[in-house]
């Protein structure tokens, strides 16, 4: 029987947060350390959040790790990334709602690559509301936290947020080769079955 990339994901979650106790030092501390927010640390020590393999990589230099401890914790980051939510059929009936509402012309969709590494969104989940100017309502975002949303109005915050969105729009793929590739995604699922 295959091994859960949850179970994984977990499990490198929790050798993590062991390595932080060890060394003595607070989420904060280790979020300071790595230039990301203390939300993204508790997320991946507590596997809600899957590690990427910089974030893995970055977490052994911080602690130290020899070579082979290194390449097991790569390794647990590999399997996690290995079997989707739900098998084959999930995913692909999932991508195809993604396709179906592109087509329709209700969203426009940009993939950013792994490859591309950190990026302005990494480390929390958002969504920038604006509506109508027939409305007269201000934007809002809305963001994702561990344990709910909050929920900000304020200028400055709506700035930064756009930003971001700016950000990842250049850092993503086109709309339209973002198109090709989750439609290439969507076969190949699909091909796979369950």
């Amino acid at each position: 029987m295959a091994t859960s990339p949850t179970v994984r994901q977990r499990e490198l979650g929790k050798r993590l947060r062991e390595l932080r106790n060890q060394h003595g030092l607070t989420v904060e501390e280790v979020a300071d350390k790595l230039l990301c927010s203390a939300t993204k640390i508790s997320r991946l020590e507590t596997g809600a959040r899957r590690s990427s393999f910089r974030d893995v990589r970055d977490f052994c230099e911080l602690y130290g790790l020899d070579e082979p401890t290194s390449t097991e914790f790569m390794s647990l980051a590999r399997e996690a990334r290995q079997r989707a939510v739900g098998g084959p059929a999930i995913m692909a009936a999932q991508l195809d709602k993604v396709l179906q509402a592109e087509r329709r012309g209700k969203v426009t969709v940009q993939v950013v690559s792994f490859d591309f590494g950190a990026h302005a969104a990494q480390d929390s989940n958002f969504i920038l509301f604006e509506f109508a100017d027939n409305t007269n309502q201000s934007p809002v975002v809305s963001v994702e936290g561990l344990t709910g949303m909050q929920y900000l109005e304020k200028p400055a915050d709506i700035t930064r947020y756009r930003e971001a969105i700016e950000c990842l729009r250049d850092s993503a793929l086109s709309p339209r080769d973002s198109i090709a590739l989750v439609a290439e995604k969507q076969r190949a699922y699909a091909n796979r079955g369950d």
